[in-house]
């Protein structure tokens, strides 16, 4: 009696693993439910089977959008610089434009100035003039005194 149980705990450990056995093989209820067990099991793997291929298919569709607005978000992002660019002054056709601006302007300050000494210098020009014109009348006058 080496494989026996010896102390009491032993032996009701003993009886009920007997017991259970004995019941799993007589009770015919264990076998239709198994089998209910099974069907649900194969009606849960194909429920999941097609709610894999669905989510499947959004992801294929998911993954598609994705890809279309990474697209686009790198089109945006690209004419958001180029914009960015040209509203700061920064790209090249501005920078040209703004230095033949103020060329223009240093050149028309420069003209300016110009004018303004012409301008004075014809009002100088101007008063000899008026001045030679007097001495001329003030001589024709003597000259007609004398005569």
């Amino acid at each position: 009696m080496d494989g026996l149980p010896t102390t009491l705990f032993g032996w009701i450990s003993f009886l009920t693993v007997i017991g259970v056995g004995l019941f799993t093989l007589f009770d015919k209820g264990l076998s239709k439910r198994r089998e209910e067990s099974e069907k649900a099991g194969s009606r849960l793997i194909c429920f999941l089977e097609g709610t894999v291929k669905t989510l499947e298919e959004k992801v294929g569709v998911l993954d598609k959008q994705q890809h279309e607005n990474m697209l686009k978000l790198t089109k945006v992002t690209s004419e958001n610089e180029l914009l960015t660019k040209i509203f700061q002054g920064k790209d090249e056709t501005t920078k040209q434009f703004q230095q033949e601006g103020f060329a223009a302007i240093k050149r028309s300050e420069e003209i300016l100035a110009i004018v303004r000494t012409t301008s004075e210098l014809v009002k100088m020009a101007n008063a000899n003039i008026e001045k030679l014109y007097r001495a001329i009348e003030k001589h024709l006058d003597q000259i007609q005194k004398k005569v």
